[in-house]
């Protein structure tokens, strides 16, 4: 159990190096952070709903190039593709229509790092701007 725990977490931390690095297959590179940040005063995040997509960056990436990733044994990381997303201020938030955000690991959001591949969801909570990470608050599985 330990080792499956072990390796959970090194897949994860290499999934979020791929998505922070620009190579998850398909998307858009996320907006700089002076983009984003319009109207968010000085603020580093953005409280926000966003509509998307929940996929594996592991298995897209296994099946279009090839990579070593092993969900078989060690299990699915899903990531977010947003296809809209609404800032509850003034934040321009626009951008990130198209991009691959990851979920920070927490109890609100552990269905859906883990269980709801394939799924459109709606999710809500913070948004980091220098980042591609979203701090889940709640979700729901949407039509779509």
């Amino acid at each position: 159990m330990k080792k499956l725990v072990k390796y959970t977490a090194i897949l994860f931390a290499a999934t979020l190096l791929l998505g922070l690095t620009g190579l998850v297959i398909d998307t858009k590179a996320g907006p700089d952070c002076g983009s984003c940040a319009v109207g968010c005063a000085e603020s580093e995040t953005a409280t926000v709903t966003i509509t998307g997509f929940n996929f594996c960056p592991g298995c897209k990436l296994k099946k279009e190039f090839g990579a070593a990733s092993n969900c078989k044994e060690f299990g699915c990381t899903n990531a977010l593709r947003i296809t809209k997303i609404k800032a509850d201020d003034d934040c321009a938030v626009d951008d990130y229509v198209g991009t691959t955000i990851f979920y920070l690991e927490n109890e609100n959001s552990t269905k859906l790092i883990s269980e709801l591949k394939g799924k459109a969801v709606e999710v809500k909570g913070k948004l980091y701007l220098s980042m591609p990470v979203l701090e889940v608050d709640s979700y729901k599985v949407v039509e779509g």
